[in-house]
């Protein structure tokens, strides 16, 4: 569509404007971090698919191309629910200057970053600096800074989690590159989204237009180092349509796999995609969103930040007719609002015992009819 002509062109002359070398190498983490963290951390040495977008960027177009590209993502979801992607569009610099800011930031004194914080009370969910997460009881291993962004195409939100956001007084470049990268990333979370949505058999404008409303977020972490074992993100699936993340050279985003681990190798230039729980919904399970977690490393501080792809509060959620009725097939799923599933999810974070399930999709589920 026009939309995915126009990326593509500012994709070209960007690359003819900047002249970057393509990215290709297998990995940016240092060999040595990486060795004794696998070792240990006990991590099977498998990693993500990673697929190479250049080739859509090429002169000519080639439908080839495209759907060779389109093939592998399908792989890549219906096997993994994650995979990277190198050569996606993204400014390499503007994604280094959020590095760098980020780095600053978390670097200030705490009785600084903490000026970053609505009122107590005065917001539904934790907007800009975070540093008292808890899973299980447990005080998170981590920092975060949160902001809203609804998306170019929700002028109709009703309501706007943006009129939350807090932004730091330093350092003070922190909203302006902030605000660039959001503006940037969407743009490039709606190409990769349509590459998800040709992998699904749709067209490539389909699964984004699906929900009007967007309730967006950016989301950066930092995860000091740990001399011991410690899970600065504890295991659980995303709870949106996708999330798009970047990470610095220091390991620790971990995948499920066939029951095991296998950790998320740093790749310069990347950026990490993931199935979330809305997918899963939409596709009617043929997608599905997948458990990951991050460990914090021994002796290296960690850097990521994450573009979380969000439907409206408002939104009513339930499998798409194209994987349900229009093949015969039952829905796995009932009609919620997605607002609903928020609140359970927030709500049981804070309240979470080392006996208690993680909120998730489960409890929308239809259950089959025995024969």
């Amino acid at each position: 569509n026009d939309y995915h002509r126009h990326y593509r062109l500012t994709f070209i002359v960007a690359m003819a404007v900047q002249s970057p070398q393509l990215v290709q190498s297998p990995a940016c983490v240092d060999p040595d971090v990486l060795a004794s963290w696998v070792g240990e951390n006990d991590i099977v040495a498998r990693s993500i698919p990673v697929i190479q977008l250049s080739r859509l960027f090429e002169e000519p177009e080639s439908a080839e191309n495209r759907k060779a590209v389109v093939a592998e993502v399908a792989k890549a979801c219906e096997e993994w629910g994650f995979f990277q992607v190198l050569n996606h569009g993204l400014s390499l610099d503007l994604m280094e200057r959020v590095f760098s800011v980020a780095t600053e930031f978390f670097s200030l004194p705490i009785e600084e970053k903490v000026k970053a914080r609505p009122a107590p009370g005065t917001t539904p969910v934790a907007t800009g600096f975070v540093h008292d997460d808890r899973t299980y009881g447990v005080l998170d291993p981590k920092e975060h800074f949160l902001v809203f962004a609804e998306g170019r195409t929700s002028a109709e939100v009703v309501h706007r989690y943006s009129q939350y956001n807090v932004w730091p007084e330093k350092p003070q470049r922190v909203r302006p590159i902030v605000e660039e990268f959001i503006e940037e990333v969407e743009k490039t979370s709606i190409y990769i989204m349509g590459l998800i949505s040709e992998s699904l058999g749709l067209p490539s404008d389909f699964v984004h237009d699906y929900y009007k409303e967007k309730t967006n977020a950016l989301a950066i972490f930092c995860y000091p180092p740990s001399p011991e074992f410690a899970e600065g993100s504890a295991s659980h699936k995303d709870g949106n349509v996708l999330t798009i993340l970047a990470q610095n050279h220091v390991p620790g985003l971990q995948v499920m796999k066939d029951d095991k681990w296998i950790t998320v190798t740093p790749i310069k230039g990347a950026l990490v995609v993931n199935i979330g729980d809305m997918l899963q919904i939409w596709s009617n399970g043929k997608y599905k969103s997948v458990t990951h977690r991050v460990v914090n490393h021994k002796n290296a501080t960690r850097y990521s930040y994450a573009f979380f792809c969000t439907p409206g509060a408002q939104t009513y959620m339930s499998p798409m007719p194209q994987f349900t009725t229009y093949i015969g097939k039952a829905p796995k799923y009932c009609t919620f609002q997605y607002e609903e599933y928020l609140m359970h999810r927030f709500a049981n974070k804070k309240n979470m015992s080392k006996d208690m399930k993680e909120i998730g999709i489960y409890m929308y589920e239809i259950e089959a009819p025995t024969s």
